[in-house]
């Protein structure tokens, strides 16, 4: 008996899961998958996260920029898991950044996002170790921060669009440097920064 109530003071071990993605198969060959396997790993055990190592979502060579991640890829059946039951309510979705969950345009990031915390999913991103949930998006206690954020993906999501074309067509970005170097410089440009005005986008009402 004693031992049943020192275990029932202790909280629950929180679950988490991996969503992985990059845009084209030759990124298979790069760091990304490795990086990404790793923050989530990292993340999971300094906060101690119980990280489903056999449960994972991967869109390796899937682009976000249309959103085809969301509607037929590892990040639907994310939220499918999540509505059977399979990935229990409370549970932490890691990801490198917020532009691995969408490259669309801001409103219809934000709510593929929304649609996500809804379902009372945490959304970490790993990058900058921030947790995102439904509470504090639709209270607005930290609301102009995720809006900055999805700025940066709007804006890293139109240079990816003008980055393809280049690379396809051969042709180097203005100023010597590449489009790709130049999404680089712009999401670094979109660090949060709270001294900055931002405009609040309320919550819809059911």
């Amino acid at each position: 008996p004693g031992g049943d109530l020192l275990g029932a003071d202790m909280p629950p071990t929180v679950r988490a899961y991996s969503y992985i993605r990059f845009s084209t198969p030759e990124q298979r060959k790069g760091d990304s998958l490795r990086r990404q396997i790793a923050l989530a790993e990292d993340y999971a055990g300094r906060h101690g996260l119980e990280l489903d190592t056999e449960l994972s979502f991967e869109d390796l060579g899937k682009s976000a920029f249309k959103g085809l991640n969301a509607s037929t890829g590892q990040l639907a059946a994310f939220r499918r898991a999540v509505e059977d039951g399979i990935v229990p309510v409370g549970s932490h979705l890691l990801v490198e950044s917020l532009d691995r969950i969408s490259r669309q345009d801001l409103l219809d990031a934000f709510d593929t996002l929304r649609s996500i915390m809804r379902l009372g999913i945490t959304i970490v991103t790993l990058t900058d170790q921030r947790q995102h949930t439904e509470d504090v998006v639709v209270c607005g206690l930290d609301m102009a921060a995720v809006e900055h954020l999805l700025q940066c993906v709007q804006r890293a999501g139109a240079d990816v669009a003008i980055d393809h074309t280049q690379r396809t067509e051969g042709q180097r970005g203005e100023g010597g440097g590449t489009a790709r170097g130049r999404v680089g410089a712009q999401v670094r440009r979109c660090a949060p920064a709270r001294s900055e005005p931002v405009a609040i986008v309320p919550a819809r009402r059911s």
